[in-house]
């Protein structure tokens, strides 16, 4: 009987450390869940960013691009 009697209070104390575990791991999610809301306009400005500079670097290319192809045109027909 007294075996049982510990088992159980074992059994009570896990199950105390599991709710208590289970309610830190809740706040820790809300905490997440609040820190990417506050991210995300940074995040998008970011890839917005990112975005801009590499259209102008493509833009850059194609004008180069072009720039020799009308120089090697230009000495062909000359």
């Amino acid at each position: 009987m007294i075996n049982q009697t510990r088992n159980i209070s074992n059994l009570c104390e896990q199950i105390d450390r599991l709710i208590i575990a289970c309610e830190q791991i809740d706040r820790l999610i809300i905490a997440i869940e609040s820190l990417h809301a506050d991210l995300r306009p940074e995040i998008k400005k970011t890839n917005t960013l990112e975005r801009k500079k590499r259209e102008k670097e493509e833009i850059e290319t194609a004008a180069a691009q072009a720039v020799r192809n009308r120089k090697r045109t230009q000495k062909s027909s000359a």
